[in-house]
């Protein structure tokens, strides 16, 4: 009796020992796994022996852990084993070394046809396996597998995080990259709708540029003629030099718009009355305004709070609008011809620009569409000025919007917050 109770408290000890291991084989690689399986086999178990096989049920590779060397032909009896096609099964040997002799064996599969893997050991114990013994050896391998899989799982998991993470920085890239595609085509569709209202404003260009020229040639021959006399008129001289300085700056001030318009220049963020841009867009405009026979009226508020923008992509809004509305009034004769440009301050954050025309107005079929890109109603039209302007006002912070006149025409206006 006395010896019973002691193989009861000795399997006793050995169930719990084997029951706290598992939770050292949290995060472990499968490797790990099958060497600490063995190591405990052999250390705590009190074995000459251990074969331990992890497997994957779901097809991954196996990995095994030896330890002791009483079992030497342990591996050839495993590969005549699986060579054969034999299931592997719970099974003693009752010798397993030729060189010595009184070593038993034990084979016990884990899951179902060894799914799972199988361990083998080996003692020179007497009455080994006792039942107890395999009991504890099932115990010990049912929880190396559970851990393995578990290490699968994990490993399995962390891939997946991981082509995860690298597809997110992959998406990351290819969306910044495109971003940054898209910014440099829209900056390039900005560029070309300058390029293209500046080509239907050539006359207008032209005719602004000849006044202050011929106003020079007059002034410079005028002042040639006086200085040529006996006795000259040095003040008529002066206010005539003087003249032309200001024609010359004027004409430069021409020349200088122009350039603004076409060259592809990134944004240049600042402080800015819209009232200047609003004058600067008036002197572009004015003559191929009246060469549409139309008439061009300017109400602006004073003061205005300043906007932070770029002069020249504002500007560029403002003569898209001026255009179209000059172009909407083309086929009109039954009454007059009249733009509107103004300005306001709706609120103390706000600003606002209204571009009227007395044109054809607004089609409501079209009116869902009419800032889409590449949508026009005009024969030859490019149908991206107001697409281009909306994304303009919108990298602004603002809003720009189109509504329909009674009885005649339509409105176009923006808003841009206002600089405190």
């Amino acid at each position: 009796m006395t010896s019973e109770i002691r193989r009861l408290r000795l399997a006793l000890r050995d169930l719990v020992a084997l029951s706290t291991i598992p939770a050292a084989w949290v995060g472990r690689d499968p490797a790990t796994i099958a060497a600490g399986l063995s190591d405990v086999l052999v250390g705590t178990l009190h074995l000459d022996f251990a074969f331990v096989r992890l497997r994957d049920p779901n097809g991954g590779g196996a990995v095994d852990a030896t330890r002791g060397n009483v079992w030497q032909r342990f591996p050839e009896w495993l590969e005549r084993r699986l060579a054969s096609g034999q299931s592997t099964h719970k099974e003693i040997i009752p010798d397993v070394s030729r060189d010595t002799q009184g070593y038993r064996g034990l084979v016990i599969p884990i899951g179902v046809d060894a799914a799972g893997g199988l361990v083998a050991v080996a003692s020179d114990r007497a009455d080994f396996p006792t039942e107890t013994d395999q009991l504890l050896l099932s115990v010990a391998a049912n929880e190396a597998a559970t851990a393995f899989q578990s290490a699968r799982l994990v490993h399995e998991r962390r891939c997946a995080e991981e082509a995860l993470r690298q597809a997110r920085d992959e998406l990351e890239m290819k969306v910044t990259e495109r971003t940054d595609e898209l910014r440099r085509m829209s900056v390039e569709l900005a560029r070309v709708s300058r390029v293209t209202v500046l080509g239907e404003l050539a006359a207008s260009i032209a005719h602004e540029i000849n006044q202050p020229l011929a106003a020079i040639r007059a002034n410079a021959a005028a002042s040639l003629s006086w200085l040529g006399t006996r006795d000259p008129d040095m003040p008529k001289v002066r206010d005539a030099l003087a003249d032309i300085v200001t024609d010359a700056h004027r004409a430069g001030d021409v020349l200088q718009r122009i350039r603004q318009h076409a060259t592809k220049t990134d944004p240049k963020m600042g402080h800015l009355d819209l009232n200047d841009v609003i004058q600067d867009v008036v002197a572009l405009v004015r003559s191929e305004v009246h060469r549409h026979r139309a008439s061009l009226r300017v109400a602006l508020a004073a003061p205005l709070p300043p906007a932070l923008g770029d002069r020249v992509q504002l500007q560029q809004v403002i003569i898209n609008l001026v255009m179209n509305g000059v172009e909407a009034m083309a086929t009109v004769d039954d009454r007059p011809r009249e733009l509107v440009i103004r300005s306001a301050a709706p609120a103390r954050d706000q600003v606002l620009v209204t571009v009227q025309d007395t044109g054809v107005g607004l089609d409501p079929r079209h009116a869902d569409h009419l800032f889409d890109a590449f949508f026009t109603t005009k024969p030859g039209g490019m149908g991206i000025g107001l697409s281009i302007s909306r994304s303009i006002i919108e990298g602004h912070g603002g809003r720009l919007w189109a509504t329909p006149n009674a009885p005649h025409g339509a409105t176009f206006q923006f808003t841009l917050p206002a600089m405190g």
